[in-house]
C-alpha cells in the first residue's frame, strides 16, 4: 500500500473552502484595484492584511472561489490583534461605529403614537394629508377573548348570551359604517364595489307604483343570482317606454349609436330599465367587424324596435316581437306593421325584439342543455297585465355563472309567465332601478370587466318604466322612420 503524504495547511484550507465557489474581487489576489470591503484602500494596513491572508490561503488559480465574508472577517480580526487598528483610526470603517438614535419626527397627533416607530408612519401620512385608521372597537377584543375560551365542554349560558349581544352590537355598527362609507365612496366612483358584494335596496316608492324587485339565489345546478322585477301594468301607475340612442348618420345605414344605458334612462320619470335587442357593427373594407363595443359606435339594431309608436328598426317577416298596445298590455307575437290601421286598443305604442320565444302558451319551447351565459328575459301572464323583467348574472365563477335557455324558460314558467322571450344577453344583460337615494343604479352585476372593475356595456336601446305623470320625453322620431 502506498502511503499518501499528509496535506499541507494551504491544501487543507482549500479543501474546506471548495464547496462555496464564491467569486472574489481581483484585488484579493494582489492584482490591483479596490478591496472587497467598502471604503478600504490598498495603502491601508487593514487592506494589506486582507490581501496577504487571502492570497496565502488561496493562491492556487483553481481555488479562486471561497467564502469571501469569512476570510475578510478573519483577516480583520487578525489585523486588529497585530496593530491594524491604529492604521484604521484615521478613516474608521462604518461597521465599527456605534449606532446613533435618530430624532423622532414632530407629529401633530402625539397620542396616536404607541411606540417609537409610529411617529415615522404618522409623518408620512401627514405629508400625504391622510389620517390614520381609527382604533378597533374594544368589543372586538372582548369577542376574541370569549371565542378563545371556547372548548368542548364550554356551555355557559351567560357567556353565550353575552357573545350574542356583542355580535348584535357589532353587526349594527358595521351596517352603520357601511352606509356612511357607501355615501363617501359613491362620489369617487367606487359604489360598484358595494353593488356587487352587497344587496342594494331599491326605492320604497317602487312598490306603490306596482313594481316588486327581488334577488333569487340558487345553488343548483350551479350558483346563480337572478334579478326579478314584477310589473303590474293593470294598476296604471307605470308607463313603458323604449328609448333608442341617437341616429349617428341620418339617412346612412346606421340605425343608432351605442350609448350608456344609464344615459338612455336619464329621465326624471324613469324608475327602472332593462336591456332588450341584440345588434351588430358594420364591416370595414376588409369585411371585419369591430365587436369591442364603445359608446358612440354606429350599429345596426337586430329585430323590431319602436318608440312612441314610431318604428326605428323594422321587423323581419313573421318574426316574434315584444310590444305594448294602446290598452297598456304587453304582448309577444308578430307586431303590427307600420301604416296598418288598428283599433286604438290594438295600436302599437312601444316595441322591441330578442332572439326568440322560450315559452309559448304556458309551455317551454326550447330543448335542454346548451351554452351557459348571462341572460335577459321578458315574460307576461295570460292577461298581458302582469310582466316579469328578469336578468341572470353570469360568467362570474362562484358568484353567478349563468343559465342555458331551458333553465331560463323553467325559471320564467315558475314565476308565472304564459309567454316569455330570450332577449340579448351576455355582457349586455343589465337592470337598473331607482335606489334609496333617488338615483338610478345598476342592480345586477354585468359580466363585462375593464381594468378588473365592473363595466356597464353601452347599448342601442333600453326598455324603461316611467312613473305616470312624470316628465315626458319629447318625441324626436319621424313617423315610420328615423329622427331628423
Amino acid at each position: 500500500m502506498v502511503r499518501r503524504p499528509l496535506p499541507s495547511l494551504p491544501q487543507f484550507v482549500r479543501a474546506l473552502t471548495f464547496p462555496f465557489r464564491l467569486p472574489l474581487p481581483r484585488s484579493i489576489w494582489g492584482r490591483g484595484g479596490r478591496t472587497y470591503a467598502p471604503d478600504f484602500d490598498e495603502r491601508d494596513a487593514l487592506s494589506y492584511h486582507v490581501n496577504r491572508v487571502a492570497y496565502s490561503l488561496t493562491h492556487s488559480p483553481v481555488m479562486r472561489y471561497a467564502a469571501t465574508t469569512s476570510l475578510i472577517l478573519l483577516a480583520c480580526l487578525g489585523a486588529l490583534l497585530t496593530g491594524g487598528a491604529s492604521a484604521c483610526a484615521a478613516e474608521p470603517f462604518w461597521a465599527f461605529q456605534p449606532p446613533d438614535d435618530p430624532l423622532l419626527p414632530a407629529v401633530r397627533d402625539r397620542d396616536w403614537a404607541a411606540n417609537p416607530l409610529d411617529p415615522f408612519v404618522l409623518i408620512r401620512l401627514q405629508e400625504k394629508q391622510l389620517l390614520p385608521a381609527p382604533s378597533a372597537d374594544h368589543r372586538l377584543d372582548k369577542v376574541a377573548s370569549i371565542l378563545a375560551s371556547v372548548h368542548v365542554e364550554w356551555s355557559a349560558k351567560a357567556a353565550i348570551e353575552e357573545l350574542d349581544n356583542l355580535i348584535r352590537q357589532l353587526t349594527e355598527l358595521v351596517n352603520k359604517k357601511e352606509k356612511v362609507l357607501r355615501v363617501q365612496l359613491s362620489d369617487r366612483g367606487f359604489d360598484e364595489l358595494f353593488q356587487r358584494r352587497y344587496s342594494a335596496e331599491p326605492a320604497a316608492t317602487l312598490k306603490t307604483l306596482g313594481l316588486q324587485y327581488e334577488v333569487q339565489e340558487i345553488k343548483e345546478p350551479r350558483v346563480n343570482r337572478i334579478h326579478v322585477l314584477r310589473v303590474n301594468l293593470e294598476a296604471g301607475k307605470i308607463k313603458p317606454a323604449v328609448v333608442v340612442g341617437a341616429d349617428p348618420d341620418g339617412d346612412g345605414p346606421a340605425e343608432t349609436a351605442l350609448t350608456s344605458p344609464l344615459k338612455l334612462a336619464a329621465v326624471p320619470a324613469v324608475v327602472a330599465f332593462i336591456n332588450t335587442n341584440p345588434w351588430d357593427s358594420f364591416p370595414d373594407a376588409q369585411g371585419r367587424r369591430n365587436r369591442r363595443w364603445f359608446a358612440g359606435q354606429p350599429v345596426d339594431i337586430s329585430g323590431f324596435a319602436a318608440s312612441s309608436g314610431r318604428i326605428r328598426s323594422p321587423t323581419q317577416s313573421h318574426a316574434t316581437s315584444v310590444w305594448f298596445d294602446g290598452a297598456g298590455r304587453l304582448r309577444l307575437g308578430v307586431a303590427p306593421g307600420d301604416g296598418q290601421e288598428q283599433p286604438e286598443e290594438e295600436r302599437l305604442t312601444e316595441g322591441m325584439a330578442g332572439f326568440g320565444l322560450i315559452m309559448k302558451a304556458g309551455k317551454v319551447v326550447v330543448g335542454e342543455g346548451g351554452a351557459v351565459h348571462p341572460r335577459t328575459s321578458i315574460g307576461v301572464d295570460r292577461t298581458g297585465k302582469i310582466a316579469w323583467l328578469v336578468v341572470v348574472d353570469g360568467r362570474q365563477r362562484g358568484f353567478s355563472e349563468g343559465m342555458n335557455l331551458h333553465e331560463l324558460a323553467l325559471r320564467m314558467k315558475q314565476l308565472g309567465c304564459w309567454d316569455a322571450m330570450n332577449m340579448d344577453g351576455g355582457g349586455s344583460s343589465v337592470m337598473g332601478l331607482l335606489n334609496e337615494e333617488g338615483k338610478m343604479q345598476v342592480f345586477n352585476s354585468p359580466s363585462d370587466r375593464r381594468r378588473d372593475r365592473r363595466s356597464v356595456r353601452p347599448l342601442p336601446l333600453v326598455l324603461t318604466l316611467r312613473k305616470v305623470g312624470g316628465e315626458k320625453q319629447a318625441p324626436t322620431d319621424k313617423p315610420g322612420g328615423k329622427p331628423d
